[in-house]
């Protein structure tokens, strides 16, 4: 491959205007040719990065024969049909989360991009943060002991999708976060969820997805577009300590509380006993994801190395994702994966 990778885009609203950015800001890239359905879209990049052709006819970005790659940052419902298209036409693919809405159509992307010899990057930038590069590592720390549950909560007022549920587009955050620190996958899940708007809307949005992994460790994760507090945070607790991982902390993400609750071995009389110490603020690195990531899809494709976040990965998440659908669609029972 050339030393510059010539990238093209599909879709460049909120998030894609970040991942053009990044593009742009790597020497190893040329932010070439975008498209858009919206014009004040276009003119921001036209603005912004007037070395980058414009237009609102997708199919002239998928048939440009000087692009590398092309990233797709579209509603979920387009994902499918605009992957296959770009490998079709010979272009090795980002595409923002989720990889697609079935684990069939992920199956057979992995099939036709393995066939072309065509790479496929799901954006799941979260993985490429350094609270969560940190807490992959901390808790195979003995300091930590054994990890027993998770609470993780990712909510908000909106934004509301059209063609997907709550668990559809806030899920494959967490779960793609939790099957990658802890490198498995939930044996069964369950989901609950409401709409309060029926009659004028088809899907859930607020739901509690509970996730049961081996050696009885018990995830619960609350989605929700219908909270005025924002809230992303994750805890963790393990036998000895708990680590809470809060994204929207500006000044300190990852909090270690050394404070714990275990059976007691001390008094008779008492059935537990409480450990409480001292609170430490570790020092994480805090350079944007999306540098990271655009940084490292550019190394796979110049030296054909593993990604972390590749199509398996993404097939992983969607099997999840889809037996919780099933769940919220069979009075919430336990749906194994």
């Amino acid at each position: 491959m050339n030393n510059m990778i010539n990238f093209g885009m599909i879709g460049c609203g909120y998030w894609g205007k970040n991942i053009a950015r990044n593009i742009y800001q790597n020497e190893d890239c040329n932010l070439s040719h975008i498209s858009d359905l919206n014009e004040s879209n276009l003119s921001y990049i036209n603005k912004n990065y007037p070395n980058t052709k414009t237009t609102v006819n997708a199919d002239e970005v998928f048939k440009d024969t000087d692009l590398d790659i092309v990233g797709i940052f579209t509603p979920p419902k387009t994902h499918y049909k605009l992957i296959m298209k770009a490998l079709e036409n010979d272009k090795h693919v980002l595409v923002t989360k989720p990889l697609c809405l079935s684990v069939l159509e992920a199956e057979k992307i992995k099939v036709t991009s393995e066939k072309k010899q065509l790479r496929v990057f799901l954006d799941d930038t979260f993985l490429f943060s350094g609270p969560i590069a940190f807490l992959k590592k901390y808790f195979k720390e003995e300091s930590f002991g054994d990890l027993v549950f998770i609470q993780s909560s990712r909510i908000n007022l909106g934004l509301i999708q059209d063609d997907c549920n709550v668990i559809w587009d806030l899920g494959p955050h967490d779960i793609g976060i939790l099957n990658y620190i802890l490198d498995s996958e939930p044996i069964k899940v369950r989901a609950t969820g409401f709409n309060p708007f029926e009659g004028i809307y088809d899907f859930a949005c607020h739901s509690n997805c509970d996730l049961v992994y081996e050696n009885n460790l018990f995830a619960t994760v609350t989605l929700s577009w219908l909270s005025a507090i924002k809230t992303r945070r994750m805890i963790f607790g393990g036998t000895k300590e708990t680590v809470v991982y809060d994204h929207l902390d500006e000044d300190q993400q990852i909090k270690i509380f050394k404070q714990s609750i275990l059976p007691s071995e001390i008094d008779a009389s008492t059935q537990f006993e409480y450990s409480v110490g001292e609170t430490v603020l570790p020092l994480i690195d805090n350079i944007e994801p999306l540098k990271n990531e655009i940084e490292e899809v550019v190394r796979c494709l110049k030296t054909n190395t593993k990604f972390v976040s590749d199509v398996d990965h993404a097939i992983k998440t969607i099997k999840v994702i889809e037996s919780l659908q099933l769940s919220l669609m069979s009075n919430s029972e336990f749906i194994d994966t």
